[in-house]
């Protein structure tokens, strides 16, 4: 029985990975550098700054990778100020499960969860929100860290917990921390077999397999 549920937010309930991909792109033209989606999605998506910025480029340049960090999150900041848009179908689901007796919690790897939660109208329907690993200590997605740390702050067993993610390293990272998990395909999603894994194209109640 799944009493606990935790959303990643960019990609799942707003409709801002591609805030994320334009201001990655602008970052990155710092240093010479074109980010293709490819490259985005396989290396940059829901990862920590400083090690995407680092792998892509091949670089420790400190100095480098900050500014570029503070460029993305300029520019980033920019747009969800010019609006910030939701997926009905994620939006539909959440009222739904507002009015049952199931823990809701938004875990992403974006420091500016919360905010763009209270631009979009919607973080009342969350019971927690963890936004990005900086003040916790916690290592980033692929890793499992986030979600194993909501987990125990919701005193919400594994078994009992299901994940709803869009990026492969989020979806891996859920499935590292012993939970069930959702992939949505709002983009190109690549194909994982495991018991506790289902990709879908669009969340419902009955997507979610009637554990609710």
């Amino acid at each position: 029985m799944i009493t606990t549920i935790l959303f990643d937010m960019d990609g799942v309930i707003t409709n801002t990975e591609g805030y994320h991909f334009q201001s990655w792109q602008e970052a990155f033209s710092i240093a010479d550098k074109k980010l293709t989606a490819d490259i985005y999605r396989q290396h940059v998506q829901a990862r920590k700054h400083e090690d995407a910025i680092g792998h892509v480029l091949d670089t420790e340049d400190l100095s480098l990778i900050q500014d570029i960090s503070d460029h993305k999150r300029r520019v980033y900041r920019r747009l969800i100020n010019q609006q910030v848009k939701v997926y009905n179908d994620t939006i539909n689901l959440l009222e739904h499960l507002y009015q049952k007796d199931v823990t809701l919690a938004v875990v992403s790897a974006s420091s500016m969860a919360k905010e763009v939660l209270d631009k979009a109208g919607i973080r009342h329907y969350f019971d927690m929100v963890i936004e990005g690993t900086k003040d916790n200590n916690l290592r980033n997605k692929p890793h499992p860290d986030l979600y194993e740390y909501a987990m125990k702050q919701l005193d919400s067993k594994p078994e009992e917990t299901l994940i709803i993610e869009d990026s492969l390293s989020g979806i891996n990272a859920g499935i590292a921390s012993g939970a069930n998990v959702i992939g949505v395909a709002r983009d190109k999603l690549k194909e994982i077999k495991h018991d506790r894994y289902k990709c879908v194209n669009k969340l419902t109640l009955s997507t979610l397999g009637g554990t609710i």
